[in-house]
């Protein structure tokens, strides 16, 4: 509507202006059902009364009473034995002497990171047919690299596989391994 469209409906008799805008208000009403239905309408813009209701569940959610438990196996391997003690309440300081119930926890980790370093001592020999030196390869590391090959080959996969960022992979290293 313009300008002189709603003018010229205010200069109108009352009961013809209040007609017009009902009209108007109808129209209004229908484009907004009719445009606001369409799949691509953000669901903030529908008004709630035009939003379906949600959906209930058909079942309860989770496994049925009584059902055979699902849990992580028993580790095969046991690598280490920890015993943890108390001699005394940890709530009221009380001293306590001994234990009358037990249970055993298993806890799988991975081990502590430790960078490896090795110095390499690359001899140099003179070939007399060549008339120069050479020099024995080092095949643990890229040429004139400070890294080893597992940890090129760690770093390559975690970027091109996994998607980790460089400056990620730098501030995990950096945690895990004390780069």
């Amino acid at each position: 509507m313009t300008r002189d469209e709603a003018i010229a409906i205010l200069e109108l008799p009352r009961d013809q202006a209040i007609e017009k805008i009902l009209i108007l208000a109808e129209k209004a009403e229908k484009y907004d059902r009719e445009h606001l239905d369409t799949p691509t309408t953000p669901s903030g813009m529908k008004p709630v009364y035009l939003k379906p209701n949600a959906r209930k569940r058909r079942k309860k959610p989770g496994r049925p009473p009584g059902h055979v438990g699902a849990a992580r196996p028993k580790p095969e391997k046991i690598d280490d034995f920890k015993e943890h003690t108390l001699s005394h309440c940890p709530d009221c300081q009380t001293p306590v002497t001994q234990p009358i119930k037990s249970y055993q926890r298993y806890v799988e980790d991975i081990p502590e990171v430790k960078p490896r370093v090795t110095q390499h001592t690359v001899n140099g020999y003179w070939c007399p047919t060549c008339k120069k030196i050479v020099w024995a390869k080092v095949t643990d590391a890229l040429p004139n690299c400070m890294i080893g090959l597992r940890l090129v080959i760690y770093t390559a996969w975690l970027h091109y596989l996994v998607g980790v960022s460089i400056h990620n992979i730098v501030a995990m290293l950096s945690v895990v391994a004390n780069f």
